[in-house]
């Protein structure tokens, strides 16, 4: 699962002003160097208070980037506002690429490890975070498996996990998320599903996926704020940030749409947290049913958008083909998404199945054999419709259909147009179906 996407670097701008950070002004972007050299920018929230303190979130870049990189994306003040934000360099300079990179080996981790210390001096942390991007996120996966004891909760945009990486028990305090666009041609969405599934393997209990669908490889602010709230909310022990957190995730409007399943597990935590307000417990459960209700709509509409005579493991005209991709990924750890797994198991596990063996097969053929490829993916959009790469496999299929040399049969290409045309169509109208009911839901 190894992968390096390589960024064009952004149009130069004026450095932010250097300044001490126990000198620093709350409220404003500065820039630093840490004790051995390492550049950073930070800033403070407004009303930081030394006594009460703050949590710390580390932002790590990714190829061909700096320090800058971070409130550019982020803007400051409005991205993680009430946490002290740090945006390092890499922690090595590649020379060939003439840029420092973040690298998968324990000098790099310790470099980093160094910062934080020297961070906690300055700053009284309550927990810490980090984000990452692109190689920036395999990193902070990487660090959150060797120093587990120094991290809260990791965030991974446009990630995968390094084979060095380390699972084990003593990182299971960790709430580890992903987020991951499916459009991604940096590095492909399958990277973060392979990577949930090995720290579920590895029996981490806070694990989860946020998945943007048709989102490419670009950082996306609201969202990762999204997934560093749901880490926060998942292992803050004080209730009055576990009750901010859902407000962040409970925000109407929220560009992409909201993060269902982080949002219903930090509402569950805090209808039933120890030091809660009768309010705030209240407020809790109110959210949780609201989306176990919103996901019930969903199935109710895929139930009725089916029929009788549909099978969820084939592939059939309606708009339930887009909304059962979506709620498969959106809805996961809801007890509504649960019961529908339970009553479906033979036919989710089966579209799993197809599509994972339909798409290998795909791959192996598609640049020597377009023939045998054509056959594996007609497999992939009738029997395996729900994998990610489904839309950019029927692209490539249309061009086979109308490529000549191709010996495809009439029969062949008639049952590609017919299977590509219901796909489009249900994931069309069942995405647009989906969005708006999400949208009349009032939390």
């Amino acid at each position: 699962m190894i992968a390096l996407a390589l960024l064009a670097v952004l149009p130069l701008v004026d450095d932010n002003p250097e300044k001490d950070p126990r000198e620093a002004k709350p409220g404003k972007v500065y820039q630093w160097k840490a004790e051995d050299g390492l550049p950073y920018e930070f800033h403070v929230p407004k009303d930081y208070d030394p006594d009460e303190g703050a949590n710390l979130t580390l932002v790590l870049h990714g190829n061909g980037l700096d320090h800058r990189w971070t409130f550019w994306n982020h803007p400051a003040g409005e991205f993680r506002a009430d946490d002290v934000v740090v945006s390092p360099d890499g922690t090595t300079l590649v020379e060939h690429m003439g840029t420092n990179e973040f690298l998968g080996n324990a000098k790099d981790a310790k470099r980093l490890r160094a910062l934080i210390e020297e961070l906690k001096t300055i700053w009284n942390v309550r927990q810490t975070f980090l984000y990452g991007h692109s190689q920036g996120s395999f990193f902070v996966f990487y660090y959150a498996g060797l120093y587990p004891e120094d991290v809260d909760g990791v965030c991974g945009h446009a990630s995968g996990m390094w084979g060095q990486t380390q699972l084990a028990k003593k990182g299971h305090h960790q709430a580890i998320g992903l987020l991951h666009g499916t459009d991604d041609a940096n590095v492909p969405y399958g990277q973060s599903w392979d990577t949930l599934r090995a720290y579920r393997d590895a029996k981490y209990p806070l694990a989860n996926l946020r998945t943007l669908f048709d989102w490419p490889h670009a950082p996306h602010h609201f969202q990762a704020e999204s997934v560093l709230s749901w880490c926060e909310g998942m292992t803050s022990t004080d209730p009055e940030r576990v009750a901010a957190c859902l407000e962040v995730l409970a925000q109407p409007k929220l560009k992409m749409g909201a993060n269902w399943s982080g949002l219903w597990a930090v509402a569950n935590r805090l209808a039933t947290m120890e030091g809660a307000t009768d309010k705030q417990k209240k407020r809790g459960a109110k959210v949780a049913a609201a989306v176990d209700e919103l996901a019930a709509g969903h199935v109710a509409a895929i139930e009725k958008s089916l029929g009788k005579k549909g099978k969820l493991s084939e592939l059939s005209k309606g708009p339930w083909v887009g909304c059962l991709i979506r709620f498969l990924e959106e809805f996961d750890g809801v007890p509504v998404h649960a019961a529908f797994l339970k009553e479906h198991k033979k036919a989710v596990e089966g579209l799993w199945k197809s599509s994972g063996k339909a798409y290998g097969d795909y791959r192996k053929k598609k640049d020597s054999d377009p023939k045998k490829a054509f056959a594996a993916g007609l497999e992939l959009l009738t029997t395996g419709f729900v994998h990610y790469r489904v839309p950019q496999v029927s692209k490539a299929m249309e061009g086979w259909a109308k490529d000549k040399s191709v010996k495809l049969s009439k029969k062949d290409r008639e049952a590609y147009e017919e299977a590509a045309e219901i796909f489009a169509e249900g994931r069309e109208a069942g995405f647009k179906e989906f969005a708006k009911r999400n949208e009349k839901t009032k939390l």
